[in-house]
């Protein structure tokens, strides 16, 4: 019988991803396949490119991307992925989304915003974001 730590480890939960990562390819990359997924926008926050994609506090505009339900392994192996490829280091905070149908649903959103000094594009990066899909 599994444990608690490994249950919940696979227990899937909303999760707010924008930018490239938002695109089933780039999750299947990743190894992680997404089975539910549901537009939705983050009231707060602005979605810059600065070189990568990122979110930004504002009061003024929302960022748009999807809701995707995957599992806190599925998050461990993007983020580790991304720190470990491109040395992005994500930090995980509690949002409240907003679907297409006006639904309001919690959910967690990774972002760099603690790390903007390491906002600056390096070959690898530029490379992966440029490769053909």
């Amino acid at each position: 019988m599994p444990g608690e730590a490994e249950t919940a480890a696979r227990h899937a939960i909303w999760t707010f991803f924008y930018g490239t990562i938002m695109n089933p390819t780039v999750m299947k990359d990743f190894g992680v396949t997404v089975t539910d997924a549901v537009p939705a926008k983050l009231p707060g926050f602005d979605l810059v490119v600065r070189p990568r994609s990122n979110l930004v506090p504002s009061d003024r505009v929302v960022a748009f991307g999807a809701l995707m339900s995957v599992t806190h392994d599925d998050l461990t192996t993007i983020y580790s992925g991304l720190e470990k490829d491109f040395g992005l280091k994500y930090v995980p905070r509690a949002v409240l989304m907003i679907t297409r149908d006006g639904f309001i649903l919690p959910a967690l959103c990774y972002d760099e915003t603690a790390n903007r000094r390491s906002w600056t594009a390096t070959c690898s990066f530029l490379e992966e974001t440029l490769r053909p899909l």
